[in-house]
């Protein structure tokens, strides 16, 4: 992944990198992605809690953000024929977009029904769990604690509206809502001080954001090129068939396109040492086809050939017998890739970080200074001020912190976690901003199993653990998470002249209705039909 130096973009002119004139974030474009976002969150927590089918959220090229702008661009269409004045303009139909882009997650793996799960966890589970001795050191205003709202939590056939389940979960919603907010805004506080060095230093390619700029630009035929239906109709095709087949009649043809046994190399490689290669599946993913004409060759032949080095490593650590029945504890888990992975993750933030050290110097030197004496920098253009950047984000760590530390996390091992976790953020967005893969997944050795590997777990009290076991929700899966889509909607903003600070403002709006959306969606969900009962996926209670 590149991160050499590059053009320093400190003292860049502001617009270099825009495309279009400035144009102010209208007042129905506001309006309308903050009424969608909450609905579409609605649509995103029975998809994939109850329904338990289309992923929405988990890609990178979000569907439950791509479909809506589909529709307002075919109604679009429409209007601008009979009542053109009313038609929206290619700004606010991509504003939208990157507001729900940005919220969508919320509703998703990795946020609110992990959350959702968490909470009441430690009480229904304890008692066959074992973890009698852990409930106490549970802060009330962070559980819920009622037998009866934990019960109906998990078994359904009730209903979230009860008055007994709306205090049971009052305090908790507006605690861990509290927190959700500081770390979306820390998120964005750190996308406003990377954006100029990744977009007009670095020059960035963003593939995901090419898509919405791209079927939007009134200049280019995109819808009628036959290249593109054709490009559509075959997964299409193959994708409905699968679909009617597991939904409808299984007398369809079903197509093998995704990895399963049958389509799993493992299962015919059985001599030794070749057998340790692992899971190895073939899939067609038409997704992955087509993004990966928007990746620079050498970055598209890193993603196939290291994986490979991967496989090879597995393999040849058997065959010279590090890791057999009778090794060591740390030869077994040769070739380490689990760490591997988790140090080339904490070395692709470092590395950008680095590259970008000029312009973060003069965005913290402009922030600390004073007014007459800060260094000369243009940051009129930028979604938020470089001051208000550099302070929110260190209010935003405080807090962050100082709510850690409240749920038990000694002080310093607070610190040192969401400084690996802020780390996890910029290496997880700078993959999407360079590579733009259709899923992106984090290290598999989190910041809270980092913390347990260095330190082992004797090194920590109970109350740090049981801390930690509560954090574990927002660092298993990243896939939905805000800060990539945030940087990507920057981007849209920038290369269709968008007003950078009406964006923030659109997104803020959005994040606290989808946030309400969410909350409401997805324990309304778990209440009616039940977390662990067979009307949901009950994936979701248990990753929480």
């Amino acid at each position: 992944m590149a991160t050499a130096a590059a053009p320093d973009p400190a003292h860049a002119p502001t617009g270099t990198a825009r495309e279009e004139p400035a144009q102010a974030v209208t007042r129905r474009a506001l309006v309308l992605g903050t009424i969608l976002a909450p609905c579409i969150c609605y649509w995103v927590a029975y998809t994939q809690i109850r329904a338990n089918s289309t992923d929405l959220v988990m890609m990178s090229l979000m569907a439950a953000a791509l479909f809506p702008l589909i529709v307002l661009l075919t109604g679009n269409a429409v209007v601008r024929r009979f009542a053109p004045r009313w038609a929206l303009s290619r700004g606010e139909l991509l504003t939208i977009y990157a507001m729900l882009a940005s919220t969508a997650g919320l509703a998703g793996g990795g946020f609110i029904p992990f959350l959702a799960a968490n909470i009441p966890a430690a009480q229904h589970f304890g008692a066959a769990s074992g973890w009698e001795e852990w409930v106490p050191l549970l802060k009330p205003w962070a559980t819920v604690s009622d037998p009866e709202a934990v019960r109906a939590f998990y078994e359904g056939q009730s209903g979230f509206w009860r008055p007994a389940h709306l205090r049971a979960w009052a305090l908790p919603i507006l605690s861990w809502s509290g927190f959700l907010l500081a770390m979306l805004f820390w998120g964005y506080c750190l996308n406003t001080l990377l954006r100029r060095p990744w977009m007009d230093g670095e020059k960035l390619p963003f593939p995901i954001a090419q898509i919405p700029l791209e079927i939007t630009r009134p200049d280019v035929p995109f819808w009628r090129s036959r290249v593109l239906w054709a490009g559509i109709a075959i997964p299409a095709v193959l994708e409905s068939l699968n679909s009617i087949n597991g939904t409808f009649s299984p007398n369809v043809p079903y197509v093998r396109l995704k990895p399963d046994d049958v389509l799993n190399l493992q299962t015919y490689i059985t001599e030794h040492p070749w057998n340790a290669v692992g899971y190895f599946p073939l899939a067609f993913y038409p997704l992955a086809i087509g993004l990966s004409f928007l990746l620079p060759a050498e970055l598209s032949f890193s993603c196939w050939f290291f994986y490979l080095v991967g496989k090879a490593e597995r393999v040849a650590s058997t065959a010279w017998g590090l890791n057999d029945p009778g090794a060591s504890l740390a030869a077994s888990r040769m070739p380490y890739l689990l760490e591997q992975g988790t140090g080339a993750f904490l070395a692709v933030a470092l590395l950008s970080l680095y590259a970008a050290r000029r312009h973060l110097s003069l965005a913290f030197r402009h922030a600390f200074s004073g007014r007459g004496e800060a260094p000369a920098v243009d940051d009129g253009d930028e979604p938020m001020s470089y001051r208000a950047a550099v302070w929110g984000g260190i209010a935003a760590s405080v807090f962050l912190v100082a709510f850690a530390t409240l749920m038990g996390l000694a002080w310093h091992v607070s610190v040192l976690f969401f400084v690996l976790y802020a780390l996890f953020l910029v290496t997880y967005t700078r993959i999407r901003a360079e590579a733009g893969l259709p899923w992106v997944m984090a290290a598999l050795f989190n910041p809270h199993g980092i913390l347990l590997d260095i330190g082992g777990q004797g090194r920590y009290r109970p109350q740090d653990l049981t801390a930690l076991a509560r954090f574990e929700w927002f660092e298993m899966d990243y896939r939905s998470h805000m800060m990539p889509n945030q940087m990507d909607g920057i981007k849209i903003a920038r290369s269709s002249g968008v007003n950078l600070r009406g964006l923030s403002l659109a997104l803020g709006l959005a994040t606290i209705t989808a946030l309400i959306g969410s909350w409401l969606s997805c324990l309304h969900i778990f209440y009616t039909h039940g977390a662990l009962t067979a009307n949901v996926n009950t994936w979701y209670a248990a990753m929480g």
